[in-house]
């Protein structure tokens, strides 16, 4: 189960010993072949090495006396500055391993005639300050270690075959669990200089819809999506669920028409039990609201890509879903009405929605087989609420990959393929039960 036990006090000559070399906790040398687990376990702890800096034997180099600060200097290139600690972010309380707001340097680690030692060093750590700097190098290699991880799965799955069967009435709770990554979240770890836009400029600025421009892997684009409110009750309630009123429709179409104005592709995340039904949402024109985003979804002049990240019900979600590229998440689903609603109304029970669910074909092998959407999303495991990280990373290459290929056409073919995937909605199916034939 484990290579060796380590105190507290040998922990951070050992971790640096373990990157170095690649090999275990012990001194025993590990055979390049075997790197790999290694730094799988080290990836579990949130650390990492740059390999290219190991030795091919596994054995750690020898190190020239006077050269404590070597390692600092790499580091500080690294993190794009040199100079102090202030320079750096390790002088602050905050900053890592305890950096000195003089030097810059890890406390402990000097020069030689500040210490008194040949190398600089006045840590007893068998180590020495090697593992400071490997500490510190670990967090630089985190990210692309996760990407090349990521490389090797699959960017969107489009065989239904190869989606993962899921029991409709499990889709559902997935899809509903409240720590779900939602629009903002995607946000957050995806679009850089991302600028949340309010208002429908008429009367109002529903909670329930977000939106604005950002850069998507250093692509301009326009986001638009629902917001449930996460996992926070109150956050969730002020949002109202995710359900939003003729407002929130009319504050995606304004953010839609700036797109066609600027050119710039649209991305529509979608998270909604359906469009509030209130009373007063009626008495202000829901269903035309929605009938207006669905007309000018349809003609929108630029890529379209369109992600159901949890929960698409009826037309709250179609309102946001008329693209050139409707992709699902693995726990995604997508209905025409909630299986409660449609259990109250076929089976005059609220509680058969686990039996509508499966009627309704709502998870997302159902959705690809019938045509529905054009691809499933991968999630991380136990899914998307587990790793918010992760599941960004996920979405963003298949965002990308959708946008990548949407780009270079022109109006007249977006708007031609995007009508004619809408009239194909279940001919694929519909060949398949009947042997072909349709």
């Amino acid at each position: 189960m484990v290579d060796d036990v380590v105190p507290r006090s040998a922990l951070r000559g050992t971790l640096a010993r373990l990157l170095r070399t690649g090999g275990p906790a012990t001194r025993h040398a590990t055979p390049v072949g075997e790197v790999a687990d290694v730094a799988d376990v080290a990836d579990v702890a949130d650390r990492g090495v740059r390999r290219d800096d190991r030795p091919a034997d596994g054995a750690t180099e020898p190190r020239p006396a006077g050269t404590a600060g070597h390692d600092l200097a790499d580091d500080r290139v690294l993190d794009g500055g040199s100079g102090t600690g202030r320079d750096t972010g390790r002088g602050t309380p905050g900053g890592r391993d305890g950096a000195n707001d003089e030097t810059g340097r890890p406390d402990g680690a000097g020069t030689a005639d500040e210490t008194g030692r040949p190398d600089g060093n006045d840590s007893t750590d068998e180590t020495g300050v090697r593992g400071e700097a490997a500490s510190r190098l670990v967090l630089k290699d985190v990210i692309p270690r996760a990407e090349a991880r990521l490389a090797e799965r699959v960017v969107v799955v489009r065989a239904p075959e190869e989606v993962a069967a899921l029991d409709s009435w499990q889709a559902v709770r997935l899809a509903r669990h409240p720590d779900r990554p939602t629009t903002l979240d995607y946000a957050g770890h995806l679009l850089d200089d991302f600028h949340e836009l309010h208002g429908d400029r008429l009367a109002e600025d529903c909670t329930s819809i977000v939106g604005g421009p950002g850069r998507l892997a250093g692509r301009p684009v326009m986001l638009i999506g629902h917001h449930k409110g996460g996992p926070d009750l109150a956050e969730r309630q002020r949002r109202k669920f995710g359900m939003p009123n003729p407002g929130g429709y009319r504050k995606a179409a304004r953010l839609m028409r700036m797109a066609a104005k600027l050119r710039l592709p649209l991305v529509t995340l979608i998270d909604t039990p359906g469009a509030h039904p209130g009373q007063d949402a009626e008495r202000r024109g829901q269903a035309v609201a929605i009938a207006e985003n669905l007309r000018l979804m349809s003609r929108l002049p630029v890529p379209i890509v369109s992600l159901l990240i949890g929960e698409g019900g009826s037309g709250g979600a179609l309102a946001l879903a008329v693209a050139d590229r409707v992709l699902v998440s693995a726990n995604g689903v997508y209905s025409v009405i909630s299986p409660e609603g449609c259990a109250a109304i076929l089976w005059k029970d609220p509680q058969a929605a686990p039996t509508a669910a499966a009627a309704l074909r709502v998870q997302a092998q159902e959705l690809l087989r019938l045509g529905v959407v054009d691809g499933v999303v991968p999630e991380p495991p136990d899914g998307a609420h587990r790793d918010h990280a992760e599941a960004a990373a996920l979405v963003g290459r298949a965002l990308s990959a959708a946008l990548d290929e949407l780009v270079p056409w022109d109006t007249d073919r977006l708007l031609t393929a995007r009508r004619g995937r809408f009239h194909r909605f279940g001919v694929a199916a519909h060949a398949h039960t009947s042997g072909g034939t349709s």
